[in-house]
């Protein structure tokens, strides 16, 4: 899955929280999470968007990624989920 950072960072800086739909590159909510919003940008059907919480250092982010790949694969591997792609 080839991602453009550039974009997301674009979309980032330009985002209207409460009306996503009217930001510098438009959005959908899909839907909401405890500490996320899923969005599908403008242009880019093929893939939804998770939008979280800045992580204060680069070990946090690297421990949530852990656990963010163990839990697809479990979905996949263990539960039989036809999860889609990530990264």
């Amino acid at each position: 899955m080839k991602i453009d950072v550039d974009l997301l960072k674009e979309f980032e800086s330009g985002l209207e929280p409460s009306r996503p739909e009217a930001s510098k590159i438009p959005a959908k909510v899909l839907g909401y999470g405890e500490i996320s919003t899923v969005f599908q940008i403008e242009g880019q059907e093929d893939f939804a968007c998770k939008r979280m919480p800045i992580f204060q250092s680069q070990e946090e982010l690297d421990q949530y990624r852990v656990l963010y790949d163990e839990y697809n694969q479990l979905l996949k591997d263990r539960i039989g989920i036809d999860v889609p792609p990530f990264i």
